[in-house]
């Protein structure tokens, strides 16, 4: 199975929110799902965060972002009040992180892979090596997600349109 079958299958789409660096930080910007099917749209250099609201307190977290044909690992963290993840997670003295994409625009889209008690081996690896991913690890790392009970995981998509 490939990894966008296994996204296509059993990805929720509803649960990621975008939130911009300036202003109401608890406001969510959301576009016409006709440009592109992205759910949320940002300019270039913009600061911004994802958050996917479940409650994964006791999930390991891994999140990927598809841009320009390539996957790579982008840190999360989970909010242990409310058992969010925050992507880009958050600083060493507790505040927010936040991410801006200057060179991949156009269409990226974020995945976040969460299981309990731990990501499959192939997930682990690439989120503490923080590596790009090639198709055949994709294959892999679907067909071991596809393995993992649906209790134990929660797969996420976001898609958020650069320009």
């Amino acid at each position: 199975m490939t990894f966008q079958s296994l996204l296509d299958l059993e990805a929720d789409t509803q649960s990621f929110r975008l939130i911009r660096a300036k202003g109401n930080l608890g406001q969510m910007i959301e576009t016409d799902f006709d440009r592109r099917e992205a759910q949320y749209q940002i300019a270039p250099g913009e600061r911004f965060r994802l958050v996917v609201e479940h409650d994964l307190r006791g999930f390991e977290l891994c999140t990927l972002q598809f841009a320009n044909a390539k996957w790579a690992p982008v840190p999360a963290t989970c909010d242990l009040n409310t058992g969010f993840a925050l992507i880009p997670g958050s600083h060493s003295d507790g505040s927010l992180a936040y991410m801006r994409e200057t060179k991949d625009l156009g269409l990226n889209k974020f995945v976040l892979v969460a299981c309990k008690p731990a990501l499959p081996q192939s997930l682990g690896e690439v989120a503490a090596e923080k590596i790009t991913l090639d198709t055949i690890a994709l294959t892999n790392t679907a067909n071991e997600l596809r393995q993992v009970n649906e209790d134990k995981k929660l797969i996420s998509v976001g898609l958020v349109l650069v320009e």
